[in-house]
């Protein structure tokens, strides 16, 4: 049969279209479009001055200082990571992204960027899909601990985490 592949970019989505020329022809509309991709390339933006992030298919994290814009902090993730599906940066300059893991898992990454060598560590948080019933990650927000604010209120990280409609 005759296809025809239509390639469209809009932002960083990629859509690839398969249109049946002979279905076309023969006037039947409503089975020309066989098949509809779409392949995204970037994954859970980020932003909280002066830092701003995102996440790539290629389980990489590419985070940027606005006071430094000659040096770009990148992070490859770890092999067990399928993709990131949220992350958030926190006003104690804290980087958490929340993945999904090649065993059925969330895990919550972190690094610290106002360390002199920020590096990726974690998990600091683990918990399998079905303690979840599978559903997917629809909101993310942390609240860092105080103690690196100049005054230590003794807070503790939180996560709250919203799988579709269920908040955790």
């Amino acid at each position: 049969s005759n296809r025809l592949k239509i390639l469209s970019l809009l932002g960083d989505t990629l859509y690839m279209d398969i249109i049946d020329i002979d279905a076309g022809k023969r006037g039947e509309e409503e089975d020309c479009h066989v098949a509809v991709t779409v392949e995204r390339n970037y994954y859970s933006y980020s932003f909280n001055w002066p830092y701003f992030s995102y996440a790539t298919k290629n389980k990489t994290v590419f985070i940027f200082n606005a006071f430094n814009p000659t040096f770009i902090q990148r992070y490859v993730l770890p092999q067990n990571v399928v993709k990131v599906v949220a992350s958030f940066l926190t006003d104690t300059h804290d980087y958490f992204c929340l993945v999904e893991t090649i065993d059925d898992h969330f895990e919550v990454l972190h690094i610290d960027l106002d360390s002199l060598a920020p590096v990726l560590d974690g998990p600091v948080l683990r918990y399998p899909f079905s303690k979840v019933d599978g559903k997917k990650v629809t909101g993310f927000h942390t609240r860092g601990s105080s103690e690196k604010e100049h005054v230590n209120l003794n807070k503790v990280l939180h996560f709250v985490i919203l799988h579709q409609d269920d908040l955790y």
